[in-house]
């Protein structure tokens, strides 16, 4: 994957390729809501892999839109935004949001190969707060497994 910079939540910017160990990315905009317990279980994973994996969660949108949910994520994972109208000339950002959508998962190892492209699970809306959690676990760990093992 080409390197980029985006603009982050909590503090300076940074490029793709100033992480130096496998990163799950995350796209995401303001408008599209995620599922019952998506950011629990990606604050919990973080958590767990922060010493394996950087989990970023990329907004399209500007800093004072994605500010509010960017709080529901913890301080692991890197909350960040790129605002699309800054960087109208960029060929890797126009191919990230528009070529796939929002919101999709990206696993890049550390080299910087993308080694999976998909979209994250659903869960219906009815479904409890724990059920939802547990789908979004295991979909998430089978993901990251393209990357390490435990």
């Amino acid at each position: 994957m080409n390197d980029f910079r985006w603009s982050r939540f909590r503090s300076k910017s940074k490029a793709l390729y100033d992480i130096e160990m496998p990163i799950y990315l995350q796209t995401r905009s303001s408008w599209c809501l995620p599922s019952e317990g998506e950011i629990p279980t990606l604050n919990k994973l973080a958590k767990k892999f922060k010493n394996k994996i950087k989990f970023v969660v990329l907004f399209w949108d500007k800093k004072s839109r994605m500010r509010s949910e960017g709080r529901k994520y913890n301080s692991v994972i890197d909350v960040v935004y790129i605002n699309e109208l800054t960087y109208k000339n960029d060929y890797i950002i126009k191919a990230l949001k528009h070529v796939l959508g929002v919101p999709v998962v990206y696993l890049i190892d550390e080299h910087k190969k993308v080694r999976l492209i998909e979209r994250p699970v659903s869960t219906p809306f009815h479904f409890d707060s724990e059920t939802s959690k547990e789908i979004f676990e295991g979909a998430i760990l089978k993901q990251i497994n393209h990357l390490v093992s435990d």
